[in-house]
């Protein structure tokens, strides 16, 4: 059997809270928009909000203090898998510039950069000084 490899575009998230918020929202939050599956039907969207992060924390709190105090400061994690075909791989690169584009301008830092074949990932990381993750 030949394992086949497709290419996918994968964009994740996880915002820690940050005392300023600014226009409502998070400092550092950026908007990926919404993502639609692509014409072959690989899509992956995983969206944990700070509800269901505080439940964890709660249940971890009594055998994992620490734990449960880094999970209250996570505000939300987001992870988008798309397949990429040759319907969309052009508007879905184009995408992905324009959010590299925005974070570029900002403060937010470059960490990981992959780059084989028809992979492009690249990892951003918004510091607060050396006290915070924002």
């Amino acid at each position: 059997m030949k394992l086949q490899v497709i290419p996918k575009l994968i964009l994740g998230v996880a915002l820690l809270t940050s005392p300023a918020l600014a226009a409502g929202k998070l400092s550092g939050e950026i908007d990926f928009g919404a993502f639609t599956p692509s014409g072959d039907g690989q899509f992956v969207e995983v969206n944990i909000k700070q509800n269901l992060i505080n439940m964890v924390a709660r249940l971890a709190e009594t055998q994992e203090p620490e734990v449960a105090k880094l999970l209250r400061g996570i505000h939300a994690v987001r992870v988008n898998v798309v397949g990429l075909n040759d319907e969309n791989r052009v508007a879905m690169r184009e995408r992905v510039e324009s959010v590299r584009t925005q974070l570029k301008g900002t403060d937010w830092e470059r960490i990981v950069t992959a780059k084989e074949k028809d992979q492009d990932i690249g990892v951003f990381l918004k510091l607060r000084g050396e006290e915070a993750v924002e």
